[in-house]
């Protein structure tokens, strides 16, 4: 006979393959992109603790810009479109939603883009002027004179004046 009430059985956690990206498969030059990433992310936030400004500003842990108002509350960076819900570098193999990608895999496409737009571009700002810049470009956005364009290029060209390279 059964006592009631039943105790609960311990349930082993399993992690469905399907639902992390395997960082094992990875290349030496996505590694190196990887920490190349990882170093921008790490001089942001030293010139924003540096910096004089109250921003109210978080690093996305998507693409490494101040562009989060509350960390881990599912608020959508405007630049690379990663919704911040609470994964960063401890769990950054997982895949779920709301983003179809693991923050490695993300931060890896950052990285690529912003090697190519770095090659192009000089961002000629201070911190504190790319913040501003952020939050007048969130502020033209939500009064529709602006909009938040799918790649990640075209919006840091709106938000950052940029020299060419080239000139």
């Amino acid at each position: 006979m059964k006592q009631y009430p039943a105790k609960p059985k311990k349930r082993k956690k399993t992690i469905d393959k399907n639902n992390r990206f395997d960082k094992s498969v990875l290349s030496a030059s996505k590694y190196k992109l990887l920490d190349a990433f990882k170093e921008r992310r790490s001089r942001t936030e030293e010139l924003i603790e540096k910096s004089n400004v109250i921003h109210g500003k978080s690093i996305c842990p998507g693409c490494g810009f101040p562009t989060i108002d509350e960390p881990d509350n599912y608020e959508t960076c405007i630049i690379c479109s990663w919704e911040d819900d609470g994964r960063d570098d401890k769990s950054d193999s997982s895949i779920h939603l709301p983003n179809s990608l693991s923050l490695v895999q993300h931060r890896i496409n950052i990285a690529i883009y912003m090697e190519g737009f770095e090659r192009k571009y000089t961002i000629t700002n201070s911190i504190d002027d790319v913040i501003r810049n952020i939050k007048s470009f969130e502020e033209k956005v939500s009064n529709g004179h602006e909009e938040i364009a799918i790649d990640f290029e075209t919006n840091l060209k709106k938000i950052f004046p940029t020299q060419n390279r080239l000139e």
